[in-house]
């Protein structure tokens, strides 16, 4: 219940970053690394720092790290992960809206195989995610 709640909490500002750069076809870059075992992001621009990213999104990381061909621990330094509504010819793959549900808004990477809930319900919002998240990660 806790987590749950500090999930939606944390995740409920990237996500209004991301449905904002639906609306004007722009890009959020997360600066992202591990700290204490924990994959962790900043936004400078939003003065975020340290928030831990929760559910099944470190799968998620690890598998883009792995699809990117960065080595995990070279990422642990420091990557970012930009997402965007918008297709761009620099994404790396796709995430897609499977479903929503009370809990969220769930992301399916279909070639890989994982599922994910990327879209917390706190945000008011949710129902307006969009239907894809294009992903990219470098270092």
């Amino acid at each position: 219940m806790l987590l749950d709640k500090l999930y939606d909490m944390l995740f409920e500002w990237a996500f209004k970053k991301l449905m904002e750069a639906k609306l004007r076809n722009a890009v959020v870059v997360l600066r992202s690394y591990r700290k204490a075992g924990i994959w962790v992001y900043d936004h400078e621009s939003s003065n975020v720092r340290e928030e831990p990213f929760a559910g099944e999104i470190p799968k998620v990381i690890e598998e883009a790290l792995r699809h990117a061909k960065i080595p995990v621990e070279e990422a642990e330094k420091g990557f970012n992960l930009t997402l965007s509504a918008a297709e761009s010819p620099v994404s790396q793959f796709c995430l897609k809206k499977e479903r929503r549900q009370p809990d969220g808004v769930w992301y399916c990477w279909a070639a890989k195989g994982l599922k994910a809930r990327v879209w917390p319900p706190s945000d008011g919002c949710h129902e307006n995610a969009p239907d894809k998240i294009h992903v990219r990660v470098e270092v």
